[in-house]
């Protein structure tokens, strides 16, 4: 049984896995400059210009949870697809031979079954002018009998180094088929970059509004506030890239070659282990 609880810490949280291994490895700091397919999930306000792109991220997880991520833009056009995803194979589903008591020696939980999670998403992203955009989303959950649909959307800006995104800024709203509605609490990203010789430096803050407090800068209320930031070093084609984001430290590296670019990055987590991302992107 799922219980689920209207601006929960970490709800929705699913749908923000960042699968972009070059801004995953600068802490996810970058929202202020992103390519033709990452901005989909990172800025909508950067779909804009004249170059397209194909690109596909992948993403190794935790105990084989696996991620991925495709999108594609039309050269001068200001719109992109994209689809995502979040897969684990075999979720252990368990229960206690008396379901009327609570579990105990004498009533032991066992698993009865195993199951798939998926969550996927399909985006709509386009930009309007030269300082904004949005994306809309249609948003899947599900495991064993438990499916859930939902909507929503994230409006992003960008003026001159900065970038903001508001994701969820409605908010998002998962229509569950046991009845039950879950709330996807909105997030505000801002960062900002500068390019100093080689090196580019981005820096940023988000704003949570679903009660968080491990790991954030400061904590008030329902309200939080995470740092983040990175940099990345370009040396003839290669990339290398170091990031920190919330306590956690990132890094990563790229090579590109003519209109194709390959990007790798990870990260540790203390309890859940290593972190992997890596993805290609042609532009065009």
């Amino acid at each position: 049984m799922l219980v689920l609880v209207a601006f929960l810490p970490f709800s929705g949280e699913i749908f923000r896995v960042d699968m972009d291994p070059r801004s995953l490895a600068m802490g996810s700091a970058s929202v202020s400059i992103s390519d033709p397919v990452s901005s989909i999930l990172i800025n909508p306000a950067n779909i804009k210009g004249d170059v397209g792109g194909a690109g596909m991220d992948f993403g190794l997880l935790y105990e084989g949870i696996t991620g991925f991520f495709a999108g594609y833009r039309n050269a001068g056009k200001p719109y992109a697809f994209g689809i995502y995803s979040i897969l684990s194979p075999s979720i252990e589903l368990t229960t206690v031979p008396d379901t009327t008591r609570p579990p105990s020696q004498d009533n032991p939980p066992y698993v009865y079954a195993t199951a798939t999670y998926l969550a996927s998403a399909m985006y709509f992203s386009m930009s309007f002018g030269r300082y904004y955009g949005i994306s809309l989303k249609v948003l899947y959950q599900g495991i064993d009998r438990n499916r859930a649909v939902g909507f929503g959307s994230d409006i992003g800006f960008r003026w001159r180094q900065w970038g903001l995104v508001i994701r969820d800024f409605l908010p998002t709203v998962l229509f569950w088929n046991s009845g039950e509605r879950e709330i996807i609490a909105p997030r505000i990203i801002v960062s900002g970059h500068r390019y100093i010789r080689r090196f580019l430096f981005v820096y940023g803050l988000d704003i949570a509004t679903d009660s968080r407090t491990r790991d954030r800068l400061l904590s008030i209320g329902n309200y939080s506030i995470g740092i983040r930031g990175g940099v990345e070093y370009r040396y003839r084609i290669a990339s290398f890239r170091a990031g920190y984001r919330n306590g956690k430290i990132s890094m990563g590296f790229g090579v590109r070659y003519r209109n194709y670019r390959v990007d790798f990055a990870t990260f540790y987590n203390a309890s859940l282990g290593l972190n992997y991302r890596a993805g290609i992107l042609y532009t065009f």
